[in-house]
């Protein structure tokens, strides 16, 4: 069983993950998992903190897999960091906070959407279209951010003088 979810583990690619239950039907997979990792680090003043103050479940959307839809569940802990006096939740490199799918998911709803209105791909990948609309204005938001380069200039001085030497 546990070979079973080491392949799990390599197809889906995030290695700061252990699998430990997958349940198979014919529409859906099913992932239960948490992260390897025993603490997690404070993001205030980078501390590895191991006081649990409780845990929950996140349900993520991943992409489908043969024609299966992909749910993470994800088992969350928030810490309590003692340097600080402040709580946080753990933090994946896969997923955004509070959002309900995967960065790859996004991505891949919001490369739909540039080729097909939004109601389409909603019923394709079996969301609200909100969710979805959502999901593309998130994505091109943190893209344009990305992307521009200049968005921190506050002033820009252009000199007419050349210096050929």
């Amino acid at each position: 069983m546990e070979n079973e979810h080491k392949i799990y583990e390599n197809l889906l690619g995030f290695s700061v993950l252990e699998i430990t239950k997958v349940e198979l039907s014919s529409t859906q997979v099913d992932i239960y998992c948490q992260a390897k990792q025993q603490g997690g680090i404070c993001p205030s003043c980078l501390t590895l903190c191991k006081r649990v103050k409780r845990s929950y479940t996140r349900v993520i959307r991943d992409l489908d897999l043969l024609g299966r839809k992909v749910f993470l569940h994800l088992a969350s802990r928030q810490f309590y960091c003692e340097d600080c006096e402040r709580y946080f939740s753990e933090s994946f490199e896969f997923v955004r906070k509070n959002s309900i799918v995967t960065r790859r998911q996004e991505k891949w709803i919001f490369e739909m959407c540039k080729k097909q209105n939004t109601k389409e791909v909603a019923a394709l990948v079996g969301m609200g279209y909100h969710q979805v609309e959502t999901i593309f204005y998130n994505y091109a938001e943190q893209k344009l951010k990305a992307e521009d380069r200049y968005g921190q200039v506050v002033r820009l001085g252009i000199d007419e003088i050349a210096v050929v030497g």
